[in-house]
């Protein structure tokens, strides 16, 4: 009975074995080793329902028809991983945390099986240019893509949800959300996606801080919200300072309350339909381009809320 295995120095008691079954604890689960290709991969259970991790040698892998999990970390930090077959994937139903953080993947197609997503899962991919999520639904979690080299995303109507830092710091360049069921953006789903020029969104109701804030550079020219959105978040356009166009449907335009820093910086728009009651701190500071806006209807503005405008 094995309660725990250590060895030193890092170097593995197992290198080059023939070990096929591992069973840790009388009763408990069982791991099976496979070696395919030169490559070995560990999968839980004699049925092989989860695969547990692959070797660091992988460069392309298809996951097998029998896979329900692949566990958290189960790819992660293999720079040699360019791509993988989901195609008999169609038992796959959660992907866990970080299991493909740090890989070499290029592309990505999401199979429409997987209802659940850990966070980071995708993370760090530098080398991924596309991701294919439209036959997913649900809510795409916190960090999925973050610092991902990301520069296409494609949605289905049923995703819900973008989490916190879901695609911060990727190279999107367009955004469509106009056809999907997202109806809230976490805080800084977006932060920091320097190539972004445009995007198009749905009925937000819901939005986080920082969701399009931008760092030190700065592409966002247009945003569109669709018909019913009623919430524009904190410090959400920060720094977009080549922003000049807003679509904005007039649930959005009869909104009083403008958050802190909501367009702090975006030092190219020149006009906006509000009729604010309350302005939060830095709301439209350094907006130097801003001629008109009614502020008949002010009650109440915050530090620096007009600064520089």
């Amino acid at each position: 009975q094995i309660d725990a295995i250590t060895y030193p120095n890092k170097i593995s008691p197992f290198g080059n074995c023939k070990i096929q079954n591992i069973t840790f604890l009388e009763g408990g689960d069982t791991f099976t080793v496979e070696e395919v290709n030169g490559m070995s991969v560990i999968y839980g259970g004699a049925d092989k329902k989860t695969l547990i991790r692959a070797g660091q040698n992988v460069t392309s892998f298809t996951i097998p028809s029998t896979i329900e999990v692949i566990a958290p970390n189960a790819f992660s930090g293999n720079t040699s991983l360019q791509s993988v077959d989901f195609s008999l994937a169609g038992s796959l139903r959660e992907i866990g945390a970080y299991a493909f953080s740090g890989t070499g993947l290029t592309s990505l197609v999401l199979p429409a099986s997987v209802q659940k997503i850990g966070k980071g899962a995708f993370s760090w991919c530098e080398d991924m240019i596309g991701a294919d999520l439209s036959g997913f639904a649900g809510e795409l979690p916190e960090q999925m893509f973050y610092y991902a080299g990301l520069q296409q995303a494609t949605f289905g109507t049923d995703v819900t949800y973008i989490g916190a830092e879901c695609f911060a710091y990727t190279s999107l360049e367009t955004l469509d959300l106009s056809g999907t069921s997202v109806s809230s953006l976490g805080d800084r789903a977006f932060f920091g996606c320097s190539a972004l020029e445009s995007a198009s969104l749905g009925e937000i109701t819901k939005m986080g801080d920082r969701v399009f804030a931008a760092t030190r550079r700065s592409s966002l020219t247009e945003i569109t919200f669709g018909d019913g959105s009623c919430d524009l978040g904190t410090n959400t356009f920060a720094g977009q300072s080549s922003l000049t166009k807003l679509n904005l449907p007039d649930s959005i335009l009869a909104l009083t309350d403008i958050g802190e820093g909501v367009f702090r910086g975006c030092s190219a728009i020149a006009s906006l339909s509000f009729v604010p009651e309350s302005v939060g701190d830095s709301a439209f500071e350094n907006c130097s381009a801003l001629k008109t806006i009614d502020l008949s209807a002010l009650k109440t503005a915050g530090n620096k809320a007009f600064k520089n405008c």
